[in-house]
């Protein structure tokens, strides 16, 4: 029989794995795609200053902007700082405290070298520390990104809500912003979701179930398009079915015929991995299929393509 403090000590070793490879990976992806995230960056940049323009709706960024600079100051503060440091000095005190003989490491992690004496578990939990912090600011930095990215694309499509009650669906103008939003959000989605979707395979890994409580949280997926504005005025959803018919285009990937976001993308990892996937089926078809359009982009029950493999990038 398996004592706790073992037990405790496998579910902390195989969580650090876990965690330094989604790091790792994440890490990864900014270096090699540098450029790309860059310009998706830039263009979300170019709505902040297009919208902080518009007196009728500039109150939506600004709330964006407002939200997002308290949230990421939050995650910066309490990820990159203030829980590695707390977490080192306590596991400092409880040494001393116990006179050393528990020797707490932060990371449950091989060590290449022998632990002889206190100086050396002092500098072991100190580059323990540095290493938790450089995770951490990887895992802070993409939070980030997506919480910017979801915030600003909100905004944008509120004020698409805007346009669509006193312009109607017929106008170049709004056209353009639609399509505008579905290029953007399909060019994120080619060059960060394959992140999320890595996140989805190796998560249930994580004994601790954080890793799915991560992904979660970081999800964009059910913000694009998926706000309550389209259900509730009868003649703002006609006008968006007409936008969403209009601009939306055809593809021989997506089983909808329709190249859409990458929710069902999303939806289609997870159903691959058996052991969550029926705990996330109500969830993720509440957020993937909007009751409004569904007859016009024909789509079906997400239990009826389980079975699918689809690749990463549908655009």
């Amino acid at each position: 029989m398996v004592g706790s403090t073992e037990v405790n000590d496998i579910v902390a070793g195989i969580s650090s794995i876990v965690a330094g490879i989604m790091a790792l990976f994440k890490l990864f992806l900014f270096v090699t795609r540098t450029k790309e995230i860059k310009s998706i960056l830039e263009r979300l940049e170019m709505i902040y200053f297009k919208m902080r323009k518009d007196d009728d709706t500039r109150q939506f960024i600004l709330e964006a902007e407002n939200i997002g600079r308290k949230l990421s100051l939050a995650v910066v503060l309490v990820l990159e700082m203030a829980f590695p440091i707390a977490a080192f000095i306590i596991a400092a005190i409880d040494d001393i405290l116990t006179t050393f003989r528990g020797k707490h490491m932060l990371l449950k992690v091989w060590i290449p070298w022998r632990i002889e004496n206190i100086y050396v578990h002092l500098l072991t939990n100190t580059l323990l520390t540095l290493i938790t912090i450089a995770c951490l600011s990887v895992n802070a930095a993409f939070f980030v990104i997506e919480l910017t990215f979801s915030l600003y694309i909100a905004a944008y499509i509120k004020q698409l809500e805007q346009k669509l009650i006193k312009n109607g669906a017929n106008n170049q103008e709004i056209y353009e912003q639609h399509n505008f939003i579905m290029q953007l959000i399909a060019d994120y989605n080619g060059e960060l979701s394959g992140q999320m979707y890595l996140e989805a395979v190796i998560a249930p890994l994580m004994p601790c179930g954080y890793g799915l409580a991560a992904i979660r949280m970081e999800s964009l997926h059910r913000t694009s398009y998926m706000i309550n504005w389209y259900e509730e005025e009868p003649e703002l959803r006609k006008d968006l079915l007409i936008l969403m018919t209009k601009t939306t285009s055809l593809t021989t990937v997506n089983y909808k015929l329709f190249a859409k976001f990458d929710h069902v993308l999303l939806s289609a990892t997870a159903f691959g991995l058996r052991p969550f996937s029926k705990a996330l089926i109500t969830s993720i078809e509440a957020i993937v299929i909007p009751r409004d359009y569904d007859m016009l982009l024909f789509a079906r029950p997400l239990s009826d393509f389980v079975h699918f493999q689809i690749p990463f990038n549908c655009h």
